[in-house]
């Protein structure tokens, strides 16, 4: 809630303002938008998307043995974000905005 109370908060305050805001649901994302959010980020998405689009340009250039080397850099982000769910760093509830 907090965050979108901020969000909103930074659009009446200055409704040229760019606001960016992260969540953990599809679902908040919407609120966070529909609260005045010009980008939302959810990193469980963006990671995905970028291990895809990686994989995307292996296939594409014809090499899809080079995915292999981006595994290890995919593994070794997945290891680091592991580390912070150990460490109570990721809340894996996630917050709710509505």
């Amino acid at each position: 809630k907090a965050t979108l109370k901020l969000v909103r908060h930074t659009k009446s305050a200055n409704p040229k303002a760019v606001v960016f805001a992260r969540c953990h649901y599809f679902r908040d994302s919407i609120a966070l938008y529909e609260g005045g959010a010009d980008y939302v980020i959810m990193p469980q998405v963006a990671g995905t998307n970028l291990f895809i689009r990686k994989m995307t340009e292996h296939l594409e250039r014809g090499r899809p043995r080079g995915i292999g080397a981006y595994q290890g850099a995919f593994m070794g982000y997945l290891k680091e974000k592991a580390k912070e769910e150990r460490r109570g760093l990721i809340d894996l509830q996630g917050p709710r905005y509505s």
